[in-house]
């Protein structure tokens, strides 16, 4: 005979329920920071369109943006609207997210939620700032002027541009919350510098891997993504080590004050 199904107890059932009515209240909040933020970007859309096609004038002055499908100068504007609203609500978002989780940390684990919301902010404004005004302009002269000839000449379709340099930034501002990930899963004893070290290699394999699923199909754009994320790894660990430190230091001189 299967055994019984044991009954959920009405304390666990009311429990389980706060949780999911907080979950869709966080969620409900995060929704309209991006609602808002895509309607407030979409109204300024045109005006960042051209700032976000500076790296191709800088890269390739002469190479046009062509449209090849009725409908794709709107769609495009709207993917735009959409991402740039997603970055204008990201700090937002960033709160929902560490108040959604703030009901099982410890009181002095509280206090960090405004920092890490800001330092969070900072490292992927600064991942996607790197990639727009560096890596963008350098794979565009190695992409296509590289390889451009009197029979083949570089075109772009303005939708690919568009989406290939707002995967680029978001995804280089998402490799740049490696350090404080690390440093959070180390806060809490999850992972300790020494066993990150040990399993370096592995995770040169994997930055690799992930890179090969991240970037376009080739080698060099591979390259961008995985050194940036196994350097980032690197930093993660000296990090850990230096809040190692200053925790021991710390403790050591907690019972002479």
């Amino acid at each position: 005979m299967p055994e019984p199904v044991p009954e959920v107890k009405p304390a666990e059932r009311a429990s389980i329920m706060s949780h999911l009515e907080e979950l869709r209240k966080r969620l409900v909040y995060s929704s309209i920071a991006i609602l808002g933020g895509f309607f407030l970007c979409y109204s300024q859309v045109e005006k960042i369109f051209s700032w976000l096609v500076l790296p191709l004038k800088q890269a390739l002055p002469n190479t046009p943006l062509v449209m090849i499908r009725l409908t794709e100068g709107f769609m495009t504007f709207l993917k735009l609207g959409l991402w740039a609203g997603l970055l204008v609500a990201s700090p937002v978002v960033l709160y929902q997210i560490w108040a959604f989780i703030a009901p099982g940390l410890y009181r002095h684990e509280r206090r960090l939620i405004g920092p890490l919301v800001i330092m969070s902010t900072v490292l992927f404004v600064t991942g996607a700032g790197l990639t727009f005004f560096y890596a963008l302009p350098f794979m565009l002269r190695y992409l296509m002027a590289g390889y451009s000839s009197d029979e083949v000449k570089p075109m772009l379709a303005v939708s690919s541009y568009v989406s290939s340099a707002c995967m680029a930034m978001a995804t280089a501002g998402l490799i740049f919350q490696i350090p404080l990930l690390m440093m959070l899963l180390a806060r809490m004893g999850l992972i300790k510098a020494q066993l990150l070290a040990k399993n370096r290699k592995y995770v040169f394999l994997a930055s690799f891997i992930i890179g090969a699923v991240l970037s376009p199909p080739d080698v060099f754009s591979q390259c961008l993504v995985s050194i940036p994320l196994f350097l980032l790894f690197e930093v993660s660990i000296w990090i850990i080590r230096i809040q190692d430190v200053l925790k021991r230091k710390k403790t050591a001189a907690a019972p002479a004050g």
